[in-house]
């Protein structure tokens, strides 16, 4: 909801309507802003997972494993099942970080994955304060 009012806002702007003007027809702009608008729905497809600490956390090969209530979370650098996004090692050693500082804190994190064939695939991860 947060995505459509700022690309509402952002085509109501004195910029977006000059451009109309300047391109002659609007329909070049609005499949532009229709493209622009359209993209964030996609990353908020994921699902969330309740605020839950975790119980095991394993890096590896490329690969973050972590079970935490008894679901586990994954994430690949590559090697991923088919289809399947992967992340950068920088992104895979940074979720180690913070899901190691949850088990040994105590402290709750959030899960943000879309699940590809059996696996629940990690797309954000969120430490609890």
């Amino acid at each position: 909801m947060k995505a459509e009012r700022n690309c509402q806002k952002m085509f109501k702007t004195r910029f977006a309507r000059q451009s109309i003007n300047r391109v002659g027809g609007g329909f070049a702009i609005a499949a532009m802003a229709f493209g622009i608008c359209s993209a964030p729905a996609v990353a908020l497809a994921r699902e969330l997972s309740d605020a839950v600490s975790p119980s095991t956390v394993a890096l590896g090969d490329g690969n973050l494993y972590i079970v935490a209530a008894g679901t586990a979370y994954e994430a690949f650098t590559s090697g991923q099942p088919s289809g399947c996004g992967a992340v950068s090692s920088d992104t895979l050693k940074g979720w180690q970080s913070l899901a190691q500082t949850a088990l040994l804190s105590g402290k709750k994190l959030v899960f943000g994955y879309n699940d590809c064939g059996s696996k629940h695939l990690l797309e954000t991860l969120d430490l609890l304060q």
